[in-house]
Parts: structure tokens; C-alpha cells; sequence
């Protein structure tokens, strides 16, 4: 370090002046190296000044000047000219050059000494050194001639000519490694000097004052797919590097750089290096809370992905906003890398064992998101396939019947319209028509009411008019209650999944809105909605409670329209409650439906009492809303049903026990519901014939592990007179109480189901003793195996539907499987 070098020192803070004076004492040795003579090295003494010459063109300079051929600035004015062309004589390359170089100052003190100093023919014969003959090549020079043009265009543009020392590594490393130790230490100062000008240009973004250079050097060969850069700099410089280097902007670490700059040779590298001093693949993760791993699948990098499953990356592992590496692979949308990652490959992670897809309708559902769920059926292995689409049935039924947790987004809304259509198509239903249109105008107003002809009282009559629209991936429906929801004198806003950021809808007029303030009431005592008036943009420099208070103010139809159309006691269920909480669009159609129904039949919308009633029972309508859920939600546990029956139900137990436990809770609570909401034993005997003998035993078990879920008696009876092999097996599983309960229903225990259970060794020894005094009398009795009678009134009380008991013995269908 040359003394303009340590003036410049003056001019750096504190934390940088300490962090170039560590830099300088690190390399410290190897400056010594540098200096050291050896043996054909030449030593001149002038004055008490030692001037050590290495270079052989040097060398020969010096023969020239002490030969008295040229003098002191001839040959100075050569040296800068052989090693700085005309456009390289910058104050930073001259200053490069006898750093490089600290004999050059021999000539410098000779033209400053030059009068006190007499240098003719003999003035170097008592050396006794042998000049070797410069023919001009020279390997160590054109190396520090390459250097210095790198540091002369420094002043231009410091990254270009920083990526112009890495690209000179590529083409020299060769010849680097064939210098001598002192050479060598030479052109890592070159190297050094342009690496510092480069880190102190990106001080303010990438690096800290602390960086060593090493570690500027590994980011800038990583940057530019370098390995053999990324090699030197660990090689030479090994042990002042800092392979736990972030970034200051983006955090990311010299993984994390590599997977971002497709540097898949540096990745190699950098991933040995950390094994080699026993450093995880996973740390630090960047300020997204991504992992090198995380990252190479968010950017579709198979290689990369690859390498570090192979490393040991952590797969588990979610982003800050809580996505895995699966649901990034697929939002990569590349098809190839996408292909790769679902084929079975023991080093890569299993897709159905992803954290993010289990919590949700699995895979298939994020592959529509991202348009790719043609891709993802085709490649998906056909075991993985089959599994993947009966958990997207089952959580769906499980949405249906508020079983399953989540909301009902932009893929189930896709579902659900194909649904409608079949349901439309199938029962001549024209509300379900006029529905499946709504929900699949995305971003368009569609009207669903209309205003009465000739109606006095105008001001209290409002159009309700709909509107779907994806934002975030989640499906929002906004309602306006409006004559023209296209204006913007008085118009409302409900946003159906609630949540807690104000609507902004880019087909209309760049419109925002307003929260409601009863956040604690949402999805609880109301259905989830928030409502919404309407402003101009220029208001948006307003405080948040100032807005709220100004649409009160402005208009007192927010909390009569929000508790007229979504009041909770329209329709009585709770909301989904997730990272927020979603508004029910099955609520919302057994609203619409209602709402429809009343206008087809001339009631209009009307912001009253009188019209709330009628809502709400239109809403009770069973051929309104719910005879098309409980259609659809036995069309859905069909096609699961169907499913169920073609996989290997015993892997799918092995291989993903926490994935079926949970699917299989989601079907047992959406059947417990579908049995209670059971009209009559047709409707039972639908649910019965779906579920396929090998799953009926575990299902129920699943439901009365449950506290809350038990099985309603008329289902056991039913059960008991139609299904007597299904029965005994159900008798494992209820409580003793209701077991002594079911037998002691008159005639409840036929030849059939009494065999059943005479025989089952194990059921027997789990009834109580009252149980087995009942089975044991029954069996010592005659019982006609050709007639069975029962007490109707009886049979009444038991089952409680009186529509059944109404109906002569042979129309039964139990009695029938007795005949």
C-alpha cells in the first residue's frame, strides 16, 4: 500500500477506514511474499531506499538507464507506455502500476535525485547480477497488462470492468497458476484493487463495510456463472471469505445469488464448500423467507432443485407468506420443470406430501389455478393421480357442507358453474341457469333484479346487481344495490369474502371503498360480508376512521343493507375462517337463489321488513337452494365414491397416514350432515349404497371418535331392518347405552341380523350384560322366519318421520328384505 493509497484512507469513514486496514493486514503475508527477493530477482540500494526488480522487462529498462543508453525518463515514460496504452493512463491504473511494480519508483527518485546522483557504465557490476535478454513476451506481463486495462476502464464503468476481471480469470487462470509465488501475489493485488473500487460502488445496495474482497470476488464469479472465477477466489483466498454473505437489499445468500443467476456450476461448488465446513443449504434465507431450495422452484431451476434435495435442503420449509416449494413450481409455470418435478425421482420430494396442497383440495386445485392441471394430470403417477382426485372431491363436499376448512375460490367457482349447468340441465331449473351465468361473469355487472314498473316509492327500491372478480386467487363476489351499478352517485359495496383491504375494481371506475368497524362480527353473528360506499380517488389522503365516518355520514343505507339481505338468521351457518375470514358463496346463492325466486314470482327488492320475510322464506325453500345442495352434494360424494373404489386404499393409508385421516374426517363430518339433513329412508338408503364395504366400518369409527358427532337413531334402525351385516358392524363401534337402546326396539332383531350377531364372538363379549340378556332371550325364543311384525306406533317414536309411517308394510323397505 503505496502512501497515496494511505492518504486516501483520510477520506473514508471509521467503519470503512477499519475494514481496508483489516483488508490490508490480512494480506499482509502475501505482501511480504511479494516483496521478498529471491535468488534471480535483482536488489539495487540507492540511498538507504532497496529497490527489488522481478519483471525481466524491467530489468532490462534499468540495464538500459545504468548502461547510460537512455535516461531515467526515457525509460520511465517506456515502462508506462509498454504497460498503459495511451487510453489506460488513468490516476488509477498509474497508481495499479506501482503497486504492481514498486521498482518503477527507482527511476522516479533517479529524475528527482538526479543531479546528487551519478549512474554510468559500471554503477551495477558489484551486483554480480547476469541481466537475462528481454525479447518482449512475457506471461507475468501481458497478465498485468490485461489487469490494468480492466482498472483504466474502471473510471467508465465500475461493474462493466468488473465483469471484465472475471471474463480475463476465464481466459488466464491457466496462466496465473504457472506465475511464481510472488507473481501470483502480484495480480491478486490487481485483482483486489479492482474488486474494492467495484464493492465500494454497491455499498449502498449489496454490500457491508465489512465485506472482504474475497467475498466481492465469490459474488461477482457467481453473478456471472464463473465456476473457474469462483474456484481461484476460494482457493486463494480461503479462510477470509464469508460463505454466510447476504445482500443488504434482498438478503439473499451466495445460494440463493447462484440459483438467481442460473449458475448452476458455482451452485456445485458453493454446495461442497458449505459441507466442507458443515454449513446447512438452508441458511440464511433471504428477507421473503425464501431458500436457496424455495427459490430454484419459484424460478423453474430443475437443476438446481435437484442438486439441493440432493444436499439435504430442507422441503418443509415455507416462504414468510407461507408457500412451499410445490406451490411455487407450479406458479413458475414452466411445463418442463413442472414435468420433471411430478415424475417419480427418489432424490425429489413427494408432491402429495406438500404442507400448502395438503391444506386445501390438493394439487389439482393449484394446478388450475396456474392453467397447468392438464400437465399435472398427465404426469401425475396414476396412484398419485387417483389420490389427488378424491381429496379434491372430498374437501369440495366438505365446502358444500361447511365441513372442510378454506373458502370456495376462483377453481371451486369454475367447479361449481359446471355444476349448476348439469343441475339446470337436469331438472329444467332456470334459477340454477340464471346462476351459472352470474358466477361466470367475472368482472361484469349482471343484474338479478329489477326495479317495479310504476313504483311510487323509488327511492326505497334497489337493483341487486353481481359481480364475481379474482384478486389474489380468492373468487370476491360484490354485490351493489343500485338502480345503475355502473354510476357513482350511490352505490354499495359487499365484498363476500370479507377480509380486511378495501375493494378496488378495475372494470369499473378505479373505484375504492370502506370497511365496516364490527370486524369482531365477521363470520361469526354475520355471514361474513363487509360493506363498502363508494368514494373518489381524491379522497384517498383521508385517515382510515375518517372515511369510515364520512360514508356513515353521507348515507344511512350501510348497516340497513347490510343487515336486510345477509342478516344472520336468514340462513344459519358459520363462516369458513382461514388467514381471514371468506364469506360463503354457497350462502351467497341460497340468498341469490331466494332473491331470484321472490323475482320471478313479482316481489322486487325492497329495503324492508315486509321483503326480509319474504326472503327468508324463499331462502326455506326446499326447491329453492337446497334441493340443489343436497343434488350436488351427493353427485360429489358419488364421483369420490367411484374414486375410492378403483385406488390402493391400503398405500394411500401407508404412505400418507396423516393426508387420509384428514380426508376421511372431512367425508365423515359431510356424511354425519348428510344423514341428519336425510328427508326419508330413500334418501338413506342413496347415502348407504355410496359408500363401498370397505370404507363403511372406518367412517363411522372415524365419527364416533368425535364427541360431537354420533349417528341419529333412524339411520341405526334403518340400518337394522335393511342392512343387517352393516348394522352388526355399526354395533362395534356405538356406546353401550344406545346398543341396549336399538335391541330393545320391538322386532328391531330379525333371523338375519340375530345370526349376524350370535356369531360374532368379539361383538358379543363388547355388550354390556343387559345387551347380551337381550340377545341371549331372543335366542332361546321361536322366531318366525316367514313374518315379522312390528309395532308401528312404536316404530313412529323410534324414527320420527311421520311421512314413512304413513306408508302400508310393503312399501317399507326394510319389511321387503325380510319377504
Amino acid at each position: 500500500m503505496n502512501n497515496s493509497r494511505i492518504g486516501n484512507l483520510l477520506n473514508y469513514n471509521k467503519s470503512e477506514k477499519e475494514c481496508l486496514l483489516k483488508n490490508h493486514e490480512i494480506n499482509n503475508s502475501r505482501l511480504k511474499a511479494k516483496t521478498s527477493p529471491r535468488e534471480t530477482d535483482l536488489v539495487i540500494f540507492l540511498g538507504h531506499k532497496k529497490y527489488v526488480f522481478q519483471s525481466r522487462y524491467l530489468k532490462s529498462m534499468l540495464k538500459e538507464v545504468m548502461d547510460g543508453k537512455i535516461s531515467a525518463k526515457s525509460a520511465l515514460f517506456s515502462i508506462k507506455k509498454h504497460y498503459l496504452d495511451d487510453s489506460g493512463q488513468t490516476k488509477k491504473a498509474q497508481e495499479a502500476l506501482v503497486d504492481v511494480f514498486p521498482e518503477i519508483e527507482f527511476f522516479e527518485d533517479i529524475i528527482q535525485n538526479q543531479e546528487n546522483i551519478s549512474i554510468g557504465q559500471n554503477s551495477y557490476s558489484g551486483f554480480k547480477y547476469d541481466f537475462e535478454n528481454y525479447n518482449g513476451k512475457d506471461l507475468f506481463d501481458e497478465i498485468v497488462i490485461d489487469c490494468l486495462q480492466c482498472i483504466a476502464n474502471c473510471d467508465d464503468d465500475t461493474e462493466a470492468s468488473a465483469v471484465q476481471i472475471i471474463g480475463l480469470l476465464e481466459d488466464r487462470i491457466t496462466d496465473i497458476r504457472k506465475l511464481n509465488t510472488q507473481q501470483q501475489a502480484r495480480i491478486n493485488d490487481l485483482i483486489g484493487s479492482l474488486l474494492q473500487d467495484y464493492k465500494k460502488s454497491k455499498l449502498e445496495d449489496i454490500f457491508h463495510y465489512d465485506t472482504h474482497l474475497s467475498t466481492v470476488g465469490i459474488y461477482l464469479a457467481v453473478t456471472q456463472d464463473s465456476y473457474l472465477a469462483l474456484k481461484y477466489f476460494l482457493e486463494t483466498e480461503e479462510g477470509t471469505y464469508d460463505l454466510n454473505f447476504q445482500d443488504k437489499t434482498s438478503g439473499d445468500n451466495l445460494l440463493i445469488t447462484a440459483v438467481c443467476h442460473k449458475s448452476e456450476d458455482c451452485l456445485e461448488i458453493l454446495i461442497n464448500e458449505r459441507k466442507k465446513h458443515g454449513k446447512s443449504v438452508d441458511m440464511p434465507i433471504n428477507k421473503n423467507g425464501e431458500t436457496a431450495f424455495l427459490l430454484s422452484a419459484k424460478l423453474g431451476f430443475f437443476n438446481a432443485f435437484e442438486l439441493l434435495c440432493k444436499a439435504g435442503a430442507d422441503t418443509t420449509k415455507l416462504t414468510n407468506s407461507g408457500m412451499d416449494w410445490l406451490y411455487l413450481a407450479l406458479s413458475s409455470k414452466d411445463n418442463s420443470f413442472i414435468e420433471k418435478i411430478l415424475q417419480e425421482n427418489e432424490h425429489l420430494p413427494d408432491p402429495l406430501c406438500s404442507k400448502v396442497i395438503q391444506q386445501s383440495k390438493g394439487i389439482l386445485e393449484y394446478a388450475s389455478i396456474f392453467s397447468c392441471d392438464d400437465l399435472v394430470i398427465k404426469n401425475l403417477p396414476k396412484e398419485k393421480l387417483q389420490i389427488s382426485q378424491l381429496i379434491f372431491k372430498l374437501h369440495f363436499l366438505g365446502l358444500i357442507l361447511s365441513k372442510a376448512s378454506g373458502s370456495i375460490g376462483s377453481v371451486s367457482r369454475a367447479v361449481l358453474s359446471d355444476y349448476l349447468k348439469k343441475y339446470a340441465d337436469l331438472r329444467q331449473n332456470a334459477i340454477a341457469k340464471n346462476l351459472k351465468v352470474v358466477i361466470e361473469n367475472e368482472g361484469h355487472w349482471v343484474n338479478l333484479t329489477t326495479h317495479p314498473k310504476n313504483n311510487p316509492i323509488k327511492e326505497k327500491c334497489r337493483c341487486v346487481n353481481l359481480m364475481f372478480n379474482d384478486l389474489n386467487r380468492h373468487t370476491k363476489a360484490y354485490i351493489a344495490l343500485d338502480n345503475n351499478p355502473n354510476s357513482n352517485d350511490e352505490k354499495f359495496i359487499i365484498d363476500c369474502n370479507g377480509g380486511a383491504e378495501p375493494v378496488k375494481l378495475e372494470s369499473t371506475t378505479k373505484i375504492t371503498g370502506f370497511l365496516t368497524e364490527k370486524k369482531k362480527s365477521i363470520g361469526k353473528e354475520c355471514s361474513g360480508v363487509t360493506v363498502f360506499k363508494v368514494v373518489q380517488l381524491n379522497e384517498e389522503d383521508n385517515s382510515f376512521k375518517e372515511k369510515i365516518k364520512a360514508a356513515r355520514e353521507k348515507s344511512h343505507y350501510i348497516e340497513k343493507n347490510l343487515q336486510l339481505i345477509f342478516k344472520k338468521h336468514v340462513v344459519e351457518k358459520r363462516q369458513a375462517t382461514g388467514n381471514c375470514t371468506y364469506f360463503s358463496p354457497m350462502l351467497a346463492l341460497s340468498t341469490l337463489w331466494g332473491v331470484i325466486d321472490l323475482e320471478q314470482r313479482g316481489v322486487s327488492w325492497e329495503a324492508n321488513s315486509a321483503y326480509f320475510q319474504k326472503l327468508k322464506a324463499a331462502c326455506a325453500k326446499q326447491e329453492n337452494y337446497q334441493a340443489f345442495e343436497s343434488w350436488l352434494s351427493k353427485t360429489v360424494l358419488k364421483e369420490a365414491m367411484e374414486i375410492y373404489s378403483k385406488m390402493d386404499v391400503e398405500q394411500f393409508k401407508e404412505k400418507y397416514p396423516q393426508l387420509y385421516i384428514e380426508k376421511i374426517d372431512i367425508l365423515t363430518r359431510s356424511l354425519a350432515q348428510l344423514i341428519i339433513d336425510s328427508k326419508n329412508q330413500k334418501d338413506l338408503a342413496e347415502i348407504v349404497a355410496l359408500i363401498p364395504g370397505n370404507l363403511f366400518q372406518a367412517v363411522f369409527s372415524r365419527m364416533y371418535s368425535h364427541s360431537d358427532q354420533k349417528l341419529p337413531e333412524p339411520f341405526l334402525i334403518y340400518l337394522a331392518y335393511n342392512h343387517s351385516k352393516k348394522f352388526s358392524k355399526i354395533l362395534q363401534i356405538v356406546s353401550q347405552e344406545q346398543v341396549e337402546k336399538l335391541l330393545s326396539i320391538e322386532d328391531i332383531l330379525g333371523i338375519s341380523l340375530l345370526d349376524h350377531i350370535s356369531m360374532d364372538a368379539d361383538l358379543l363379549g363388547k355388550f354390556s350384560n343387559k345387551a347380551q340378556a337381550i340377545i341371549e332371550k331372543l335366542l332361546q325364543e321361536e322366531v318366525p322366519t316367514n313374518l315379522i311384525t312390528f309395532n308401528l306406533k312404536k316404530r313412529k317414536q323410534s324414527f320420527g318421520d311421520s311421512s314413512i309411517t304413513k306408508k302400508s308394510k310393503c312399501e317399507l323397505p326394510f319389511f321387503n328384505d325380510f319377504k
